[in-house]
């Protein structure tokens, strides 16, 4: 409670302060807000800029897509923020996209785990595990036929967009 209701300076402290004449004490209700960024230009569906929220209520985490990309979480600056936990000052909420590769044998044989990267950063895709007889292994693709975009085996990529399978080309 306050003695003032511009500037909210002039805290009443009920165990110290004493009212010599009737006075008027103005309540300052707490309002956070929390910004969203998307973190990723390629997102199909836009987030709120900013929701305000009272203080200690709780928020849920903006829905948005990108085709072959998912959100592993939101981060106040390096911070995983738990949606569990009441909102108790500003904040800027930053999603963290990735994306999952698999890695398909087209005919060899052999078994190799999908690789799920982060996207805006360098990741290097994973050595070539699969054999064939009689074929030497020449790049992966995007497209069973090789005819797609192409890779060289631990290729450097950032971001392949709307890849979720590349195919092993003898």
């Amino acid at each position: 409670w306050y003695r003032d209701n511009n500037t909210f300076l002039d805290k009443w402290d009920f165990e110290k302060d004493i009212a010599e004449d009737s006075f008027t004490l103005f309540a300052k209700f707490w309002q956070f807000r929390v910004d969203f960024d998307n973190g990723y230009d390629k997102a199909s569906t836009p987030v709120p800029k900013y929701v305000l929220v009272e203080n200690n209520t709780k928020i849920s985490a903006p829905d948005t897509t990108a085709k072959g990309h998912q959100v592993e979480g939101w981060y106040n600056d390096k911070t995983l923020w738990n949606f569990d936990n009441p909102v108790t000052k500003d904040l800027l909420l930053t999603a963290k996209w990735e994306y999952t590769v698999t890695y398909m044998k087209n005919g060899g044989s052999g078994e190799m785990e999908d690789s799920t990267f982060d996207v805006n950063v360098s990741n290097t895709l994973t050595e070539n595990a699969f054999t064939r007889k009689g074929y030497t292994f020449d790049n992966w693709s995007t497209t069973i036929d090789g005819s797609g975009q192409r890779f060289a085996d631990k290729a450097v990529v950032e971001d392949i967009t709307a890849v979720e399978d590349l195919v092993y080309i003898p």
